[in-house]
């Protein structure tokens, strides 16, 4: 151990209040604590923050010693970038509080929030912009961009950012908003997290009492035809239906293309909406009904991808579902080398496209798909893992010359720098000046992009 550490370790712990984890005990903690079992963690510290001043504690002490830093909240992100190697890691799991404003139209969300406990957190009549499994961390998704069924109708998850409280390198608290820190706030908005540790987040609230949703399965021999008409149906359709797809292993050991609409308009334009989607060739309508928005989030949907089996995931946007890019999707699915494999389609229209490309640091507002590719093996069987690999580079191979510039930053993996910048084009350049100036010891460093 050199000293360097040896001074770290001894400040983080007789001057933190919460709990502090070193060395193999903090690697324990923190690798039962991601989704991906894959990931090892290597850091120096793993730091429980109780508080907002925890953090900013934390933080003076790593940057006194010059030792990076990365944080934890849902530990959803399967490249492990909550363990930042040779770092310290802080914990911000406790930072979970959920406070409706007075008029409802805002909520403000710990750092460490997940989605299940803000929606828990909120009326039945209202939603906010989340993604799809219940369990990831709303600030992680958020900071990155945030998909999920509700774009069409509200935007990315960023779009509805507030304000947000953030630490910065040098332990100072700031409020970042479009009048305090405007810059700031800007790159907060789909730039990641690597311009300081964000302790809160407020968030716009929508007023959405119902929505109908379902889940359809098309077999693979149709689902070609299928993609196709789904664009064609997106297309004429407005900002009220969103459908989430993915090409995998439907519930009978079928491959198909499972298709998850949500409609969040009108009671008889949504069933007439969902008729023409059950009308597919081949279709077969899996469950279908009204609910609150909260209640869509369907656990044993969640359970095909769970914690503590091993993941790599990659991510292409594809302009439109047209006869090429269907059959090379329709392909991918066709080659899976296991029932553990699958592609994944957030569609992207409506009020997220209408965003300037300029106006948060997401730059690709243009209408699109983002596929994230996904396979997973039990730690148990390593050696399954090495298919999923020459499955996932094989979908590169295929998709990377049908895609839009980059990929989805929040899903890219640690070796991706270079397409997440192309990601950003324009905007790469004013992230990367904005990081000179809040972290010009780039001690916040875990994200894809490097900003």
């Amino acid at each position: 151990m050199n000293s360097g550490n040896a001074s770290l370790r001894a400040a983080l712990r007789q001057t933190l209040s919460g709990s502090v984890q070193l060395d193999a005990e903090a690697n324990r903690r923190l690798g039962a604590a991601l989704w991906n079992a894959d990931v090892a963690p290597d850091v120096l510290a793993l730091v429980t923050c109780g508080s907002a001043a925890d953090v900013q504690q934390a933080v003076r002490i790593a940057s006194d010693h010059g030792a990076p830093i990365s944080t934890l909240g849902g530990g959803h992100d399967w490249a492990g970038r909550a363990a930042g190697r040779g770092g310290i890691t802080l914990d911000l799991r406790q930072l979970n509080t959920v406070a409706l404003s007075s008029d409802r139209s805002a909520v403000t969300i710990g750092g460490g929030a997940l989605i299940d406990r803000v929606l828990n957190g909120i009326p039945d009549d209202l939603a906010i912009v989340t993604g799809t499994i219940s369990t990831v961390g709303v600030t992680g998704l958020t900071l990155g961009g945030g998909y999920g069924k509700l774009n069409s109708r509200f935007g990315l998850a960023l779009d509805t950012v507030m304000r947000a409280e953030v630490v910065l390198a040098d332990g100072s608290m700031v409020v970042a908003s479009e009048r305090d820190d405007a810059e700031l706030f800007w790159a907060l908005r789909g730039g990641g997290g690597n311009f300081g540790v964000v302790t809160s987040m407020t968030l716009v609230t929508h007023q959405l009492p119902r929505v109908l949703t379902g889940m359809i399965f098309v077999p693979l021999s149709s689902a070609k035809a299928s993609l196709i008409h789904l664009q064609a149906i997106l297309d004429d359709s407005g900002d009220e239906l969103s459908v989430f797809s993915a090409l995998m292993t439907g519930p009978a050991g079928d491959r198909g293309l499972i298709l998850g609409p949500m409609w969040t308009g009108e009671e008889g334009a949504g069933e007439r909406a969902l008729k023409t989607l059950s009308g597919l060739q081949g279709a077969q309508t899996l469950a279908q009904g009204w609910s609150t928005y909260r209640a869509t989030y369907d656990k044993k949907f969640e359970e095909r991808w769970p914690k503590g089996r091993g993941y790599r995931m990659d991510a292409h946007n594809i302009h439109r579902l047209d006869d090429t890019t269907a059959e090379a999707l329709v392909d991918c699915a066709r080659a899976f080398r296991s029932n553990a494999d699958c592609v994944v389609l957030h569609d992207f229209h409506g009020a997220c496209a209408r965003v300037a490309p300029e106006a948060t640091a997401f730059p690709v507002r243009s209408e699109h798909f983002n596929a994230e590719v996904v396979t997973h093996w039990s730690m148990d069987r390593p050696r399954d893992s090495e298919a999923g690999l020459q499955w996932i580079e094989a979908v590169k191979v295929k998709l990377a010359p049908l895609a839009m510039r980059g990929g989805y930053p929040n899903i890219l993996g640690p070796n991706e720098s270079s397409r997440a910048r192309t990601f950003y084009g324009g905007a790469a350049q004013r992230l990367s000046d904005i990081k000179r100036r809040y972290d010009p010891s780039d001690l916040f460093r875990s994200n894809t992009g490097h900003f």
